[in-house]
Formats: structure tokens, C-alpha cells, sequence
């Protein structure tokens, strides 16, 4: 048995779809009260997406990319305030990408797919200020997954890549030395599936739980670390 601790405890979730359509609200889920959500008036976006992407940078929640009707958007919306707020546009459209706060500064964004050029192997940083180059990555990906696992030490995990293919490759990235690093491959090739980093309490090792998501248009029910 592994006594884990969980170091976030509030989680933001927006847009997307359902049976009923497009859902422009948010919810924010708070695991520290009993009932678990949190109510606030947060803005709607004002379109129709899914497959989006964002974080929380200088206390600002941001929401970039995404689509609807078969198109990927390049929009970055801020929610803090009634109506939301577009603060920039990204340097490609993007949906299905991924994406993790850096510095609490900025929004690194990676992959996903265009509309206009398909698969996405560029990354880039999004601050309130707008958009700069990121790192390219090692392969075209999107619907990956992206966790950090320390300060100057970020995984990349699973994805739809080249060829129709849905991928069980990892790959680190180092923050301070600028290269990408192959890491474990996943027992279970995904996309669309969720990971996050939580802390053994008796080791204090940073560990990686990969969860759910799609393998040849079958929905994936597993779990590993």
C-alpha cells in the first residue's frame, strides 16, 4: 500500500461538451470541503468549445485554444472577470494540446492539433502579455498528457501521434538544460487520457498515475504508476 498526500486540492473545470451540447460554464471542485464543489459566479466563455486547455497564471484562470465543428481556435480568455476576457491570440490554433503553469507566470502549452495544419509538434508560453516560442517537441502529438514532476523536470505522456497511431511513449523534459529526455514506456498505449504527480508520505517520492483515456477507439478503464 502506498499512503499518498495530495498537494492540490481545488480543481477548475470548463467548457467541453455533452449529450445536451457545448458547455460554456465552469465548476470549481474543492476536495477540502465535504460535497466537493466550490460555487462562484465565474464568466462563461463566450464560445463553444471543447478540448481546451489552461491554468492559472498570476491568479489569473486562463483558457486558451480549443474548437467546435471540426475547427481549432487560438484564443486565450481570462475567467476572473464578467464577460470574459480575450488577452491573447496563441501562434497556431490549437485543440486537444496540453499544458502546465510555469513560475506561476505563464501558460506552457504543447502539441495538440490545427485545423489548418493537423498534428502539432511546437510549443509555446502564454503570459498575460502574449505568446512566445517554446521548446519543439520530439514528436507530432496531441490529446497527451502533461505533468511536472518537479520544478525543472516535466513528462510528457501518451498520445495520438503519426500514422493514425496512439502512442505508450514518455518523455521528459529538462527545464534548465532545454533537451527532451525518452522516458518509461506506459504499460497501456492512450490518448485522451488524465495524469497527475502526487507524494508518498513515508519515501516522499514524486510519483506519476496515469489513468482512463482511448486505445483504437476503445475506452480504457485502467490505471498505472
Amino acid at each position: 500500500q502506498f499512503p499518498f498526500s495530495f498537494t492540490v486540492s481545488k480543481f477548475l473545470i470548463t467548457t467541453g461538451s455533452n449529450f445536451d451540447g457545448f458547455q460554456r460554464d465552469s465548476q470549481m471542485l474543492d476536495l477540502s470541503i465535504k460535497g466537493g464543489s466550490n460555487c462562484k459566479d465565474w464568466a462563461e466563455l463566450p464560445k463553444d468549445v471543447e478540448a481546451a486547455t489552461g491554468g492559472v497564471i498570476q491568479d489569473v484562470v486562463v483558457v486558451c485554444g480549443g474548437g467546435n465543428y471540426g475547427e481549432s481556435l487560438d484564443e486565450c480568455y481570462s475567467l476572473n472577470s464578467k464577460p470574459a476576457t480575450l488577452i491573447t491570440h496563441m501562434s497556431v490554433k490549437r485543440k486537444y494540446a496540453a499544458s502546465l503553469v510555469i513560475d506561476k507566470t505563464k501558460l506552457w502549452i504543447t502539441g495538440g492539433w490545427s485545423s489548418d495544419t493537423g498534428k502539432l509538434a511546437s510549443s509555446e508560453y502564454i503570459t498575460l502579455e502574449g505568446s512566445e516560442p517554446g521548446p519543439e517537441l520530439p514528436i507530432l502529438i496531441q490529446s497527451h498528457a502533461l505533468v511536472a514532476i518537479d520544478n525543472t523536470l516535466s513528462l510528457l505522456i501518451g498520445g495520438y501521434t503519426t500514422g493514425g497511431l496512439t502512442t505508450q511513449t514518455t518523455h521528459y523534459f529538462d527545464h534548465q538544460g532545454h533537451n527532451w529526455i525518452q522516458g518509461p514506456d506506459l504499460m497501456q498505449a492512450r490518448m485522451q487520457h488524465a495524469a497527475g504527480v502526487v507524494t508518498d508520505e513515508v519515501t516522499t517520492e514524486k510519483i506519476v498515475i496515469v489513468t482512463g483515456g482511448e486505445h483504437n477507439g476503445i475506452k480504457l478503464d485502467s490505471t498505472e504508476i
